[in-house]
């Protein structure tokens, strides 16, 4: 598998929604925090979740915490 730094959109696998995934429904995303404003989050994931989200992230071109920030406000809408 090629380092993340060498990933392109060409050899990212990406998965299909199986069918029996749940639909959310879509979220305008909020604004994210300016970088004056924002603070560490320190948490451990394991690798595998580590390199899918890293490879969503860059499949989308956003950065770690818009992926992040985007994943907690689709959360909260479907968890209200």
């Amino acid at each position: 598998m090629p380092k993340f730094s060498q990933l392109t959109s060409a050899n990212v696998r990406t998965k299909r929604p199986s069918a029996q995934a749940p639909v959310v429904a879509a979220v305008a995303p909020a604004a994210p925090p300016s970088d004056k404003n924002l603070e560490n989050l320190g948490f451990k994931v394991s690798a595998d979740f580590n390199r899918e989200f890293r490879t969503r992230a860059f499949t989308e071109g956003k950065k770690l915490n818009e992926l992040l920030f985007a994943a907690f406000e689709a959360y909260k809408a479907a968890n209200p």
